[in-house]
Protein backbone atom coordinates (compact mmCIF):
# COMPACT_ATOMS: atom_id res chain seq x y z
CA UNK A 1 0.00 0.00 0.00
CA UNK A 2 2.65 2.63 1.11
CA UNK A 3 4.06 1.61 -2.12
CA UNK A 4 1.37 2.61 -4.44
CA UNK A 5 1.26 5.76 -2.64
CA UNK A 6 4.73 6.62 -3.64
CA UNK A 7 4.41 5.81 -6.95
CA UNK A 8 1.39 7.94 -7.05
CA UNK A 9 3.14 10.57 -5.29
CA UNK A 10 6.04 10.38 -7.60
CA UNK A 11 4.06 10.28 -10.62
CA UNK A 12 2.25 13.46 -10.06
CA UNK A 13 5.44 15.46 -9.21
CA UNK A 14 6.92 14.60 -12.07
CA UNK A 15 3.36 15.54 -13.83
CA UNK A 16 3.71 18.88 -12.51
CA UNK A 17 7.38 18.64 -13.95
CA UNK A 18 6.27 17.79 -17.49
CA UNK A 19 3.50 20.92 -17.12
CA UNK A 20 5.60 23.31 -16.18
CA UNK A 21 8.18 22.87 -18.73
CA UNK A 22 5.79 23.42 -20.73
CA UNK A 23 4.32 27.05 -19.12
CA UNK A 24 8.51 27.97 -19.56
CA UNK A 25 8.10 27.35 -23.19
CA UNK A 26 5.65 29.68 -23.49
CA UNK A 27 7.35 31.89 -21.80
CA UNK A 28 10.24 32.03 -23.60
CA UNK A 29 8.15 32.54 -27.11
CA UNK A 30 6.14 35.59 -25.89
CA UNK A 31 10.12 36.63 -24.34
CA UNK A 32 11.23 36.20 -27.58
CA UNK A 33 8.44 38.05 -29.02
CA UNK A 34 8.25 40.89 -26.65
CA UNK A 35 12.23 41.24 -28.09
CA UNK A 36 11.62 41.40 -31.74
CA UNK A 37 8.54 44.21 -31.40
CA UNK A 38 10.88 46.64 -29.56
CA UNK A 39 13.55 46.52 -32.31
CA UNK A 40 14.75 49.92 -33.28
CA UNK A 41 14.38 50.74 -37.27
CA UNK A 42 17.99 51.00 -37.30
CA UNK A 43 18.22 46.94 -35.58
CA UNK A 44 19.45 48.08 -32.25
CA UNK A 45 17.02 48.14 -28.99
CA UNK A 46 16.81 50.87 -26.92
CA UNK A 47 16.21 54.30 -26.53
CA UNK A 48 19.63 55.97 -24.32
CA UNK A 49 22.43 56.31 -26.57
CA UNK A 50 24.80 56.07 -23.90
CA UNK A 51 23.48 52.19 -22.86
CA UNK A 52 22.14 51.14 -26.77
CA UNK A 53 25.07 49.77 -26.99
CA UNK A 54 24.91 46.98 -24.16
CA UNK A 55 21.12 46.89 -24.64
CA UNK A 56 21.51 45.67 -28.42
CA UNK A 57 24.02 42.58 -27.36
CA UNK A 58 21.95 41.72 -24.58
CA UNK A 59 18.85 41.72 -26.77
CA UNK A 60 20.75 39.88 -29.49
CA UNK A 61 22.41 37.39 -26.77
CA UNK A 62 18.93 36.93 -25.48
CA UNK A 63 17.40 36.01 -29.03
CA UNK A 64 19.81 33.78 -29.78
CA UNK A 65 19.57 31.73 -26.52
CA UNK A 66 15.89 31.32 -27.27
CA UNK A 67 16.63 29.47 -30.70
CA UNK A 68 14.93 33.01 -32.62
CA UNK A 69 18.08 33.88 -35.07
CA UNK A 70 15.27 34.97 -38.18
CA UNK A 71 14.90 38.70 -39.30
CA UNK A 72 15.13 40.44 -36.20
CA UNK A 73 18.29 38.41 -35.17
CA UNK A 74 19.73 39.41 -38.28
CA UNK A 75 18.62 42.86 -38.97
CA UNK A 76 21.27 45.56 -39.75
CA UNK A 77 21.22 49.37 -39.34
CA UNK A 78 20.58 51.01 -42.28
Amino acid sequence: MFKKIRVIIFSLIFLSFLLSLGNAKANMTLAGAYLESTQNDDGSWGTNPSTIYFETTEAIKALRLLGRTGSAYQKKGG
